[in-house]
């Protein structure tokens, strides 16, 4: 997947749905049918299907882990940590030395299934609060604990032959890992959506802060939120005067009953509507 300005990327939704149809799922599942074929002519291997599904796995569990945190260095992900501040590097770290306490102390015990959910604490850790290269970085540094714990016969994965310990520790961790990658681009893309409204919000509030018109905004429930200026030149109102319905004291007493009413019936209409009424001034004068 690529961004508009050609660079490599791999954030939202569409794009991870992309990346995990085509370099997941089906390249490792036509590519495999080859390569297991050839491994079975050359005598490697008996079992074609055995072939194919260990061929399946392994690159379908390489490619989730190491091919994100390409993409991530190529779409500049290592200039921003660079940029980040001391903190940031702290999380990172506590992020990493947690995975691998979980690794030594939980996952290196006896046969228990549920422990090999000690990890997940720590990925969504890393969902939340990192982009979706961390995740990866994390996914692969808990796959090889999992690897290694499984092939020193510790951990739930440890009960079968070596072979089928392999194929069902690479079943388990491409299930997690999707179902992670993908809580990770829905969470960047929210990130992203709710940062691209702070700064439409900005350049809005800075544009009509610096105009002479007075513009202000209230929610449905007609409390005022945001005031230019002018609007508190002309009436001498605070903003805590306005809220709750506060700005129609600035109104002429004979219009606050139909300014109100207006305002009800719109809210509860759902439409737009116009209204003239008279606003006393500092001077006590109407407008």
């Amino acid at each position: 997947p690529y961004s508009d300005e050609s660079e490599i990327r791999l954030e939202g939704l569409h794009n991870v749905i992309i990346f995990s149809l085509c370099a997941v799922i089906l390249a490792p599942v036509f590519v495999s049918a080859g390569a297991a074929y050839l491994y079975v002519l050359s005598g490697w291997e008996h079992d074609y299907w055995y072939a194919w599904r260990a061929r399946v796995l392994s690159n379908s569990l390489s490619t989730l882990t190491i091919v994100p945190l390409i993409l991530t260095a190529f779409a500049g992900a290592i200039a921003q940590m660079q940029s980040a501040p001391p903190r940031r590097y702290l999380e990172l770290g506590l992020l990493m030395t947690g995975l691998v306490l979980v690794g030594f102390f939980a996952l290196g015990r006896q046969a228990d299934p549920t422990l090999l959910y000690a990890p997940l604490p720590f990925l969504l850790w890393a969902v939340v609060r990192f982009e979706i290269g961390t995740l990866c970085l994390a996914l692969l540094l808990a796959a090889y604990l999992i690897f290694v714990n499984t092939s020193g016969g510790h951990g739930p994965f440890a009960m079968q032959s070596a072979a089928e310990n392999a194929l069902s520790v690479q079943l388990f961790l491409i299930t997690i890992s999707l179902s992670l990658i993908f809580l990770a681009a829905l969470t960047s893309e929210r990130r992203e959506k709710e940062q691209a409204l702070g700064r439409s919000e900005a350049r809005y509030r800075a544009l009509v802060m610096t105009s002479a018109e007075i513009v202000w905004r209230a929610n449905a429930q007609g409390e005022a939120f945001f005031v230019t200026p002018s609007w508190q030149q002309l009436t001498g109102q605070s903003d805590e005067e306005m809220r709750k319905f506060g700005w129609l004291q600035a109104l002429h007493p004979d219009d606050r009953e139909s300014s109100a009413r207006l305002w009800q019936q719109a809210m509860s209409e759902k439409r737009v509507f116009e209204n003239e009424f008279r606003v006393r001034t500092r001077g006590g004068s109407y407008r």
